[in-house]
């Protein structure tokens, strides 16, 4: 189980996360929050089916950080919706995290709604390049990682 951890930690990219929080924390903040954002612009309009979709993605980094976890804290804010979104109340912690992931994928399948979103994540590490040069190098690790990811592959 701890290896399957350090895979995570590894493929969603904290630990490069946590060398740029080192160099540049508002940078580590700017590229934190897109995804807050696109979350809050999907879930904003009626009927979005990617609101579910950001919603898992959102829980799921809160469980694999630790921040949240459903077998202590089953009526978290986080858990409750997440235990919604699954269908199944009964699942602990450690089953509901291949299901959200699963969800999550969902956005990686549209091709076209992923490839929006890698422009999207490109343009965001150009311009924190072009004002924070110091955290290009590791930036550009991060972004190779997920596309590394969404193509099947191991960063």
């Amino acid at each position: 189980a701890n290896m399957d951890m350090e895979k995570n930690t590894r493929i969603h990219g904290y630990k490069d996360l946590d060398v740029l929080q080192g160099k540049a924390p508002a940078a580590t903040a700017f590229e934190a929050n897109i995804d807050s954002v696109l979350k809050d612009y999907d879930c904003s309009r009626e009927g979005d089916p990617d609101c579910a979709v950001w919603t898992a993605a959102t829980i799921l980094e809160h469980i694999e950080q630790g921040i949240t976890n459903c077998d202590s804290a089953r009526t978290s804010d986080d858990c409750v919706v997440a235990l919604g979104l699954l269908g199944d109340a009964s699942l602990s912690n450690a089953d509901m995290q291949p299901k959200l992931a699963a969800m999550t994928m969902q956005m990686v399948m549209d091709e076209n709604h992923d490839r929006l979103l890698n422009a999207l994540y490109g343009g965001v590490a150009d311009f924190l390049c072009y004002k924070m040069p110091i955290t290009c190098d590791d930036l550009k690790a991060l972004m190779g990682d997920v596309a590394d990811l969404e193509a099947g592959g191991e960063p």
